[in-house]
C-alpha cells in the first residue's frame, strides 16, 4: 500500500529485516536473531514479509506477519 518499507540492514551486527513508515521514521527489527537474512517482499495484502534465511542452517524461504 506503500505505507512501509521492507529492508535488510545490519545495524544488529547481522543482516535482518527491518520495517519503516515510508517516510523513514518508526524503523524496527522485525527478526533480531543471530541468522543472515534477505530478500524481503510483501504479500498481496501487506500483512505478512516472505524473505530468505539461513536460520535453520540452509538457505529457505519464510514468512512473518507485520502488525
Amino acid at each position: 500500500d506503500g505505507k512501509r518499507i521492507a529492508y535488510v540492514s545490519r545495524q544488529s551486527g547481522r543482516a535482518n529485516i527491518w520495517v519503516m513508515n515510508a517516510d523513514g521514521k518508526e524503523p524496527r527489527n522485525l527478526l533480531a536473531h543471530d541468522a543472515s537474512d534477505s530478500s524481503p517482499t510483501w504479500s498481496p495484502d501487506g500483512k505478512q514479509i516472505a524473505f530468505v534465511s539461513n536460520a535453520d542452517g540452509g538457505s529457505d524461504v519464510y514468512t512473518i506477519e507485520v502488525k
